[in-house]
């Protein structure tokens, strides 16, 4: 049912301790009915590290239109449809709207597929598409995206850091760097054309 407003002050009074001291904030999920869609831009405002957000539509671009921009949002192709406002057809109109969310303010913009391909749009870096390894059976998708946050979330929150975007080389059609918490560089070469 609806959320009472002592009960949203008493989250945001616990979501604001919590986050101050916080090197990522995750924003996931649909709001309770009633929670005007400007809540998860309220929450980063509290939030003073990198934001990441996996929400959709209204929720999304309220928190696009706020001061306090997310480094990644994560929708899945259904989702970014709705928040675009229109249908995605094919490849190209797939990377147009998340060039869309790019100019709106996020840094990156991954759209999620289940098993299909995941694909990401960097404000500054270019559009990738990177295809999975296929598994024997597919059970079922549903909180692969979810995974896929989490993971970016811990790698940030445990002091990661990307020295080196994902971007075509000439000598890979996907290179990049990065620096663990432990102050090791790892680099990432994907083979092929």
């Amino acid at each position: 049912g609806p959320v009472s407003d002592a009960e949203l002050r008493s989250y945001c009074d616990a979501y604001a301790a919590t986050a101050a001291t916080s090197s990522v904030a995750v924003f996931t999920g649909s709001l309770p009915t009633g929670v005007d869609p400007s809540f998860y831009r309220r929450l980063a405002d509290l939030a003073p590290g990198r934001i990441i957000a996996d929400v959709r539509g209204e929720e999304l671009l309220q928190l696009l239109d706020g001061p306090r921009k997310p480094l990644l949002v994560k929708p899945n192709r259904e989702e970014l449809a709705k928040t675009v406002g229109h249908a995605i057809d094919g490849d190209d109109g797939l990377i147009a709207a998340m060039r869309e969310v790019n100019e709106r303010g996020a840094a990156w913009v991954v759209v999620s597929q289940g098993k299909d391909a995941l694909w990401a749009s960097s404000k500054t870096d270019g559009v990738y598409k990177f295809t999975p390894p296929k598994p024997e059976q597919v059970v079922n998708p549903i909180g692969c995206g979810d995974c896929l946050c989490a993971g970016i979330a811990a790698t940030l929150a445990d002091g990661g850091d990307v020295r080196m975007p994902l971007t075509p080389t000439f000598w890979s059609p996907c290179f990049g760097m990065l620096t663990d918490r432990f102050g090791i560089g790892w680099m990432v070469n994907v083979p092929g054309d």
